[in-house]
C-alpha cells in the first residue's frame, strides 16, 4: 500500500436497482407542463433497509427504499408517484465487525454508497418520462441513520 494510501474494511461488489414503480396521472393540464418543478414540490421519503449479513459469504446485503410524490396542491390528488429501491453487496475481508462499528457502517457508510446509483436511476427515468427537470435534493442520511433502528439480520450457511 502507497504512502496516503487508505485500505477500507469492506470491498462493494455490486448492487441492483430492485425496485421501480412509476405512474402520471392521464391528465392534459398535466401532459402540456413543461415547466421546472422544484423539489420544494416534492414529497419525497427515504428510508434505509433493514440489512442482512450472510454468515457463510460474509458479505451485508444493505440498501435504501425511496417514494416521491407529486400531489395537486388544490386537491392533494396525486400527480406522479415514484417508488424506487436499490440493494448492494458489501464483502468483509475477514471477521464480522463489532457490533458498534457494524451499526455505524450499515447505518451510514452502506447507504451513502448506494443512494448516487438510486439518485441517478430516479433522475433519468422521470426525465425520460418526459417530467422537466427533476432535481433530487441532497439528503442528509447520517441523520436518517440517527433516527434508523437497525437490526441485522444473520443468515447462517444453507439458508440463503
Amino acid at each position: 500500500m502507497g504512502v496516503g494510501s487508505i485500505k477500507s474494511e469492506f470491498d462493494f461488489i455490486s448492487y441492483k436497482v430492485d425496485r421501480l414503480e412509476y405512474s402520471l396521472k392521464p391528465d392534459i393540464n398535466l401532459l402540456e407542463y413543461t415547466e421546472y418543478l422544484p423539489s420544494e414540490e416534492w414529497n419525497i421519503q427515504i428510508a434505509i433497509r433493514q440489512p442482512s449479513y450472510f454468515s457463510d459469504k460474509a458479505i451485508y446485503v444493505a440498501g435504501l427504499d425511496v417514494n416521491i410524490e407529486l400531489s395537486n396542491e388544490n386537491t392533494d390528488e396525486k400527480l406522479i408517484t415514484l417508488s424506487a429501491g436499490v440493494a448492494g453487496m458489501f464483502k468483509v475481508p475477514g471477521e464480522r465487525f463489532p457490533q458498534e462499528v457494524e451499526e455505524q457502517i450499515v447505518k451510514n457508510h452502506f447507504p451513502v454508497l448506494l443512494l448516487p446509483y438510486l439518485r441517478s436511476t430516479i433522475s433519468s427515468l422521470l426525465a425520460n418520462a418526459g417530467i422537466v427537470p427533476f432535481i433530487f435534493p441532497l439528503i442528509n442520511l447520517h441523520k436518517l441513520a440517527e433516527h434508523t433502528d437497525i437490526s441485522i439480520n444473520v443468515i447462517e450457511a444453507g439458508n440463503n
